[in-house]
């Protein structure tokens, strides 16, 4: 799990934590960082191990997800 850790770095930089979270894609990516959705609480260690905050880590590997699906659900309309 030390290759790809490294990807969201530089987004993360360019448009902010907020903005940035954890892709699941494992089937059709380039190159999978994770082989199982059971290493997600392994990448959270790390990221705080590396200095990223508790707030940070929680976005990243849901909760910018869950804001943004959030404002989107809010958002439709129903036909």
């Amino acid at each position: 799990m030390t290759t790809g850790r490294q990807h969201h770095v530089p987004l993360r930089r360019a448009v902010g934590p907020e903005f940035v979270a954890l892709g699941t894609d494992m089937d059709a990516n380039y190159k999978p960082v994770l082989t199982s959705y059971r290493q997600i609480p392994l990448l959270a260690s790390e990221l705080l191990r590396r200095g990223y905050g508790e707030q940070e880590t929680i976005a990243f590997v849901g909760g910018n997800f869950l804001r943004l699906f959030g404002v989107v659900w809010k958002g439709r309309s129903i036909r």
